[in-house]
């Protein structure tokens, strides 16, 4: 008869005996796992850190097809889809952690970041000031060199940089994200249509569309960048380019700009700040203020320099306007001060009572004297080949467009120095003004879908 204590213990031992294969199965586990987690730091590193839940998904799928590529077993299919899970998770609570942050935080850090960039923008600023009333020659000299090396070596970058940014909005605008709404899903829009279409159009032209858009063609017309001048051909082309400088290109820039401080201002509530749309690419927190520091400074000296540019030229031409039409004598400078006195207070009315208030009414007007004006050029001017010249405008900027989007004809020096003075120049116009514009078409937008915002 056999004792139960002895087969018992028999078993105990049984149990206790060492199993090679089980332990060369933890241990192939155990080494699986690490090089796992391995890879997924690669993935959840701060400058990996995506700012939506459709690039989460993104890196997920990349971490999913490296784990593939690693593990081609069946057997590992548990250890994928566990570990594609985690990072999942971890991921989105990430970006949980972003939009759920205390409001006092993101407030201080903003609240810093803009004592930083006013300090550091204000002393250049007053340098640069200085600077010019003491040495107004060499400053001089010195920004036409710039300018001069600037277009000589980037202007295929001005070029592309400008179209591939029209080509990305036009790709958010009727792709799925053009659904997206700029503030919570439900939220409606702040300003009707009309008085939004109003502020859109206020902010984007302005005096310079007013003289350019009329002086513009003449000056092509006489003095084309190829071909011979005074031609029906100079004429057509000179209408294309002007399209070019003051069509889809600048609002594409406006609107890269508009989208991406929209974004971070109304998800993740942020100060309307260019640096809001900069993502965690330094771990180290100094370092990345420092980042963000520099792209405020930066956007804000631009504003600046930008808006110098387009009120120094408005006052000019309309000072210039005055005396010719009302011979107002000019006496120096004493006209031009008094029209950028009585500009500077209309800004300052319409800027301290709000958008409600000052900037809606004035874009209101501004809209309606510009439709009356239209309307008194085409009763008054020759109807028909007004219509005419209209519809073969549209034809040859839709033909055109491609080409001169990416024409730099450097075997042409003529063409080179042409585009350095119009196309160039238009396109840093444009993008000094970006900030600034950018984030007021943001506010305005509140409550609209990506695809209004750039169908608008």
């Amino acid at each position: 008869m056999l004792d139960c204590r002895s087969f018992s213990m028999c078993s105990d031992n049984k149990n206790k005996e060492p199993q090679p294969g089980h332990d060369r199965r933890e241990s192939d586990i155990n080494k699986n796992q690490d090089l796992a987690r391995q890879i997924r730091e690669e993935f959840v590193q701060p400058e990996q850190s995506k700012q939506n839940k459709e690039s989460v998904e993104e890196q997920v799928d990349d971490y999913e097809n490296r784990l593939r590529a690693q593990y081609r077993r069946v057997q590992d299919q548990d250890l994928i889809d566990r570990e594609t899970s985690s990072l999942r998770q971890e991921l989105l609570k990430r970006e949980l952690q972003l939009e759920t942050r205390p409001i006092h935080e993101i407030q201080s850090e903003d609240k810093r970041l803009i004592n930083m960039t006013f300090v550091i923008s204000l002393s250049v600023i007053l340098i640069f000031v200085i600077a010019a009333l003491t040495n107004a020659d060499q400053i001089e000299g010195f920004a036409k060199n710039i300018r001069s090396k600037t277009i000589a070596n980037l202007s295929w970058f001005y070029l592309l940089a400008s179209t591939s940014f029209l080509l990305f909005i036009i790709y958010l605008g009727f792709s799925r994200f053009g659904n997206v709404v700029l503030g919570d899903p439900n939220e409606k829009p702040e300003f009707s249509d009309l008085s939004w279409a109003a502020m859109l159009f206020a902010a984007g032209m302005g005096s310079g569309l007013l003289f350019w858009g009329g002086a513009e063609p003449l000056l092509h017309y006489t003095s084309p960048p190829v071909g011979e001048s005074r031609t029906p051909q100079a004429g057509s082309m000179a209408m294309t380019y002007t399209a070019l400088h003051w069509c889809l290109h600048g609002w594409g820039i406006y609107t890269i700009g508009a989208l991406a401080v929209a974004y971070f201002g109304f998800r993740r509530r942020k100060k309307y700040l260019v640096s809001s749309c900069i993502p965690e690419v330094f771990a180290n927190a100094n370092l990345q203020t420092i980042l963000r520091a520099f792209c405020d400074i930066s956007a804000t000296l631009a504003v600046i320099f930008g808006m110098g540019a387009s009120l120094g030229m408005g006052t000019e031409q309309f000072a210039k306007g005055l005396n010719l039409v009302y011979e107002i004598p000019l006496n120096g400078v004493n006209l031009q001060i008094t029209v950028l006195a009585i500009v500077t207070a209309l800004f300052l009315v319409s800027a301290t009572t709000g958008l409600n208030k000052g900037i809606k009414i004035l874009s209101n007007l501004n809209i309606v004297v510009a439709i009356l004006l239209m309307i008194f050029v085409f009763v008054v001017g020759p109807k028909l080949f007004v219509l005419k010249l209209f519809v073969d405008s549209i034809g040859k900027y839709i033909n055109e467009i491609f080409v001169l989007s990416f024409q730099t004809l450097p075997m042409v020096p003529s063409y080179e120095k042409w585009m350095g003075n119009w196309t160039i120049n238009y396109f840093a116009w444009w993008i000094a003004w970006a900030p600034f514009v950018g984030i007021f078409l943001a506010r305005i937008s509140k409550g609209r879908t990506i695809r209004q915002l750039v169908l608008g």
